[in-house]
């Protein structure tokens, strides 16, 4: 075994421990704290949400960018130390990722524990940014720190608070959690689906989730989008909204995939 796992009081790590080389040191950093540990899993699972492939050999990473992984869009940017090819031996006597065909792939528990930081770091931002009116810049390094120190209660309950979103600030798609697959009404969601907003109230899109990517063009094109204030005169017999100084008229199927926060 490569290494083996060690775990401090409030800081999990990977690595340290003796090789299965004759017991010299592994090349490259001796230890991962939890929260490194945890990024690098975030850094992988947003390659294999963009479809990238990470080369297992560090000389095989892009020209120009010394770490093995690109940067994401989505504030999980890469830090120092994100060298994955550096720390690959830790992390797969740990049992988070493995080697396929000269790249790195997340494990089944990897892949586990990635979808819960994701999800966590996702739902985190989208709080930050619509309930203190942060943009993602101001939120990063507090969206960082909250993703490592909420419970999974928390969790769930921000999910619900904001209506079971399914995509954060930048996007991409939040990972399901067991919340989603039920309805909950113990805490009043601060984002709503536009067909349960009250006439009269004027509301803010905060995001949109339409069936289809033309559905979303012609939405755009009205100037319904995410930002955009609104005012909702009326539910029947179509869902009539004002823009601007503009009135629109949409279905209910569409009222059902805009969602919308009161202002």
């Amino acid at each position: 075994m490569l290494s083996k796992l060690r775990y401090r009081a409030k800081n999990e790590v990977v690595g340290g421990g003796p090789s299965g080389n004759g017991g010299g040191p592994v090349e490259g950093p001796s230890e991962l704290s939890r929260e490194q540990t945890d990024h690098l899993l975030e850094q992988l699972w947003v390659a294999e949400e963009d479809r990238r492939s990470i080369p297992a050999d560090p000389s095989d990473a892009s020209p120009g960018h010394s770490c093995s992984l690109q940067h994401a869009d989505d504030g999980t940017d890469c830090r120092e130390g994100c060298d994955i090819s550096a720390h690959l031996p830790r992390l797969k006597a740990a049992g988070l990722v493995e080697e396929v065909d000269g790249t790195i792939r997340l494990s089944e528990t990897g892949a586990a524990r990635a979808e819960e930081l994701i999800r966590r770091h996702r739902l985190t931002e989208l709080l930050l940014t619509e309930l203190l009116d942060l943009d993602s810049a101001e939120s990063r390094t507090d969206v960082c720190r909250l993703e490592h120190a909420i419970s999974p209660t928390v969790v769930e309950r921000i999910c619900a608070f904001l209506g079971h979103p399914p995509h954060c600030p930048h996007g991409r798609p939040i990972p399901r959690g067991r919340c989603c697959g039920r309805i909950t009404r113990e805490v009043p969601p601060l984002v709503a689906p536009l067909e349960d907003a009250a006439v009269g109230q004027r509301y803010r899109v905060v995001f949109i989730a339409p069936k289809s990517h033309t559905r979303l063009d012609r939405l755009a094109v009205m100037g319904l989008t995410p930002g955009a204030e609104i005012r909702l005169h009326q539910k029947r017999p179509s869902y009539v909204i004002r823009i601007g100084e503009t009135d629109v008229a949409i279905d209910q199927d569409i009222a059902r995939e805009i969602y919308v926060r009161a202002v």
